[in-house]
């Protein structure tokens, strides 16, 4: 991302509009990124969530059963 930084730095010494419309480009292609890995991360986070307490629930349930077996 910092070496498209600064190459439409390198295009606002040639041509000011052309480089803001590209700097609006690229800050929006940011801004689209960041909102889907955000998304992502919080999809990932329900998920572990959800999976950790099956897994608990798992546990506890087999602790349960093998603390009523006969020994």
């Amino acid at each position: 991302m910092d070496e498209t930084h600064q190459v439409l730095e390198q295009n606002s010494q040639f041509d000011t509009r052309q480089a803001q419309r590209n700097y609006e480009i690229y800050q929006g292609v940011q801004a689209k990124i960041k909102s889907k890995t955000q998304a992502q991360l919080e999809t990932l986070e329900t998920s572990t969530r959800s999976t950790r307490q099956t897994l608990e629930g798992s546990i506890d349930r087999l602790h349960r059963e093998r603390n009523n077996l006969p020994w």
